[in-house]
């Protein structure tokens, strides 16, 4: 969903973006991973708050974008819409915490693996990343100026990327 707004919250297995002005939210990110994706030629960006590792396996249209092949399937596509290039974007990964305690096999781990592999799989290095742990953690991505804001846990908010390396 392209949206041209200032604050923009995205909620679990959603896909939003927005060109020039305003911010992705994303809040209360647990095992979920949030794929952010910004163009600095285009003034663009978007972000997936991917729920779910693969791909939807019942053809559920309404919900698709809470798995991964998907939900970047459809990332993608909005950001070229914006006339973003797919070899100009940047990509920062934020979550996948082990919430439940379950160590190495909670689905945190499955859905850091499955977002990885779908970006090695189309030559895609993210530039930073925020994964793993036990904490929750929030993100926005301002597009307006081209960072990338976390928090982990109850952190203050800091800077995970920004274009020029500018802080």
């Amino acid at each position: 969903m392209m949206i041209n707004s200032l604050e923009i919250y995205v909620s679990t297995g959603a896909v939003k973006s927005c060109q020039g002005e305003g911010v992705l939210c994303a809040s209360a990110i647990g095992s979920c991973v949030v794929v952010c994706a910004y163009d600095s030629d285009s003034v663009a960006g978007g972000m997936a708050h991917v729920m779910l590792p693969g791909r939807s396996t019942r053809g559920d249209s309404e919900n698709r974008t809470i798995y991964a092949e998907e939900a970047l399937e459809e990332l993608f596509l909005e950001m070229a819409g914006l006339g973003a290039e797919t070899a100009n974007l940047v990509i920062c990964l934020v979550g996948g915490s082990d919430m439940i305690g379950d160590g190495d096999e909670g689905p945190g781990l499955t859905v850091i693996e499955s977002v990885t592999g779908i970006l090695a799989r189309n030559k895609i290095k993210p530039v930073a990343t925020e994964l793993g742990g036990a904490e929750r953690r929030s993100c926005d991505l301002d597009v307006t100026h081209g960072k990338i804001l976390i928090t982990v846990g109850d952190s203050e908010q800091r800077v995970l990327w920004a274009a020029g390396g500018d802080s």
